[in-house]
C-alpha cells in the first residue's frame, strides 16, 4: 500500500493484508473504498465484510508494486485515477 501513497493517491490508506482483518475496521456508513489487490486476490470476502457494513466499495487488481517498479509512479497513478473518479460517482 505504500506503492499507492507514493503514487500521490491521497486519502486514508490501510493495509488488511488478509480479508478477514477487514472485520476489524468500521467504515462510516457510505464510506467509500478501493480494495486494490493483487491480479490472483480472491476479493470476494472483503467485499461482502465492506458491503455488510454498508460501504462503497470497488476493486482494482494489479500486482502494484511490480507496476512501480517497471513503470514508474506515473502508471501506478494512471491504474487507480479512474477507479477514484467511478468510485467518487457512486452514491
Amino acid at each position: 500500500m505504500l506503492t499507492i501513497r507514493q503514487a500521490g493517491v491521497e486519502g486514508k490508506i490501510l493495509c488488511a493484508i488478509e480479508a478477514e482483518n477487514l472485520q476489524n475496521y468500521n467504515p462510516s456508513p457510505k464510506e467509500k473504498i478501493i480494495l486494490a489487490v493483487k491480479n490472483d486476490v480472491n476479493t470476494e470476502k472483503a467485499e461482502k465484510v465492506l458491503d455488510d457494513k454498508e460501504s462503497v466499495v470497488c476493486t482494482v487488481k494489479n500486482d502494484f508494486n511490480n507496476v512501480l517498479k517497471t513503470q514508474g509512479l506515473y502508471a501506478v497513478r494512471n491504474i487507480i485515477s479512474p477507479e477514484i473518479r467511478k468510485l467518487n460517482e457512486k452514491n
